[in-house]
């Protein structure tokens, strides 16, 4: 997957079944059409088996969330 993503983005492994994707400065569309190209991908390389799907959420931050400590400040004032 990493090498259909930005070298400015972040992506890593969250549990063994979920990955997470920090997209910098994307609009909602343009997370939108990354998270559906890299769904696509997975659904392509894993085998299909009922009940195994991928899904996917996105949220766009402002850009004061351009640090860790930022964003993980902005994100817990905005879902708690």
């Amino acid at each position: 997957l990493s090498v259909n993503i930005r070298n400015t983005d972040y992506l890593g492994l969250l549990d063994n079944r979920t990955v997470g994707l920090i997209l910098q400065h994307s609009s909602v569309e343009a997370a939108s059409r990354v998270l559906n190209r890299l769904g696509d991908e997975v659904s392509n390389a894993l085998p299909s088996r009922e009940g195994h799907f991928v899904r996917g959420s996105y949220a766009v931050f402002p850009t004061e969330a351009n640090t860790l400590d930022s964003l993980t400040t902005l994100a817990e004032q905005r879902l708690g």
